[in-house]
């Protein structure tokens, strides 16, 4: 069975999405972590402010790479 180039380019995106949100996850429960532990310091500011947006996939992939947050956007319930 042949698929058409579009399945595959979709494919990519949907691995690429999900594996950002995977990341954001990650880096939530890494940060609250050392948070937690005593002389380390706060994680990143960026990443902690994007971190929640990546993981309800509440961004969009660009296309040279990396993703874009519309932080001004009322996430549809």
């Amino acid at each position: 069975m042949r698929h058409p180039f579009d399945d595959f380019a979709q494919a990519s995106t949907v691995i690429s999405r999900a594996a950002l949100s995977l990341e954001a996850l990650e880096w939530m429960l890494v940060s609250a972590k050392v948070s937690e532990a005593p002389g380390l310091g706060p994680g990143s500011e960026t990443a902690d402010r994007d971190a929640p947006f990546l993981l309800r996939g509440e961004f969009q992939l660009l296309e040279e790479g990396g993703w874009a947050i519309d932080y001004d956007v009322t996430p549809v319930t």
